[in-house]
C-alpha cells in the first residue's frame, strides 16, 4: 500500500516537472493569439486568428502576417526558455519578453509547415527543432 502511493506521488511530481518544462508560452498581436509549445523533435506554434477575418481576403492576410510572427515566436521561445533558466522568469513575462526583443535577433526558420485544424480559425504551423539557427 505504502509502495504504490510512492509511485502515485513520483509519477504526479514527474508531470508537473514535466508540464513546466514545456509549458506553452502565449503571446497576443492583433487580435490573434499565438501558443508556443514544443515536442522532442518539432516547435509547435498555434495560431487563434479573430473571428472577424471570415473574408477570405482578410483571412488570407491574416494567414500571411501569422506565418512571420510564428517564425519570430519560435525564435523567442527559444532565447526566452534559455534566459528564463537562468534569470528566474515566468511564462508570463513572455508577451513583454518578445515585444522588447524582437527587434535584436535573427532567427532563420526552415521548412515551416502549416495546417489547419478543424477549428475555425484555427492555424497549427510546426518546423523540426533541426531547422532553425540564429544569425
Amino acid at each position: 500500500m505504502m509502495i504504490s502511493r510512492i509511485r502515485i506521488c513520483l509519477v504526479v511530481i514527474f508531470l508537473l516537472t514535466a508540464f513546466q518544462l514545456n509549458a506553452q508560452l502565449v503571446y497576443e498581436k492583433g487580435g490573434i493569439t499565438y501558443e508556443l509549445s514544443e515536442t522532442e523533435q518539432t516547435y509547435v506554434v498555434k495560431c487563434q486568428l479573430p473571428e472577424s477575418v471570415m473574408d477570405s481576403r482578410q483571412y488570407n492576410l491574416a494567414v500571411g502576417r501569422s506565418r512571420l510572427t510564428a517564425k519570430n515566436i519560435i525564435g523567442l521561445g527559444i532565447l526566452f526558455r534559455t534566459h528564463a533558466k537562468s534569470d528566474d522568469l515566468q511564462e508570463s513575462s513572455f508577451q513583454n519578453y518578445v515585444d522588447h526583443t524582437s527587434d535584436s535577433f535573427v532567427a532563420v526558420v526552415f521548412e515551416l509547415t502549416e495546417r489547419q485544424t478543424d477549428v475555425k480559425n484555427e492555424i497549427i504551423y510546426e518546423c523540426r527543432k533541426t531547422n532553425i539557427y540564429f544569425k
